[in-house]
């Protein structure tokens, strides 16, 4: 009886390690942070605000503005599919080009890609 028990707490231990492997690969990409613009900032200048910062910042980055609030994120991970390339992340080149991305091959032709948050 006790036999079984080991095998048992065995093949869980194996199922739980192998599970929890994965997980980082899913999470690739988080939110770093998430800001208001300075007071009394329009749409616009918020958008010119989060892109001054964002020439600050020294890692590869993306952010989305909304309103005056900004969301920074790190770069995360991108699947190409047809009529597309993936084009690996290069921190020598400013953003957006530094994060890893889909480029499309033949404009002239449908193309499907998609980017995991």
């Amino acid at each position: 009886m006790k036999f079984s028990y080991v095998v048992i707490l065995l093949v869980l231990s194996v199922c739980l390690f192998s599970s929890s492997d994965a997980i980082p690969k899913l999470r690739q990409k988080r939110t770093l942070a998430q800001e208001y613009c300075p007071n009394a900032m329009s749409a616009k200048e918020c958008a010119d605000y989060a892109e001054e910062e964002s020439k600050k910042l020294e890692y590869c980055h993306r952010y989305y503005v909304s309103g005056n609030h900004i969301e920074w994120q790190s770069c995360g991970r991108a699947m190409c599919g047809k009529n597309t390339r993936l084009v690996e992340e290069d921190k020598s080149k400013p953003y957006p080009e530094c994060c890893v991305h889909c480029e499309i091959i033949d404009p002239n032709k449908s193309a499907e890609s998609s980017a995991i948050m």
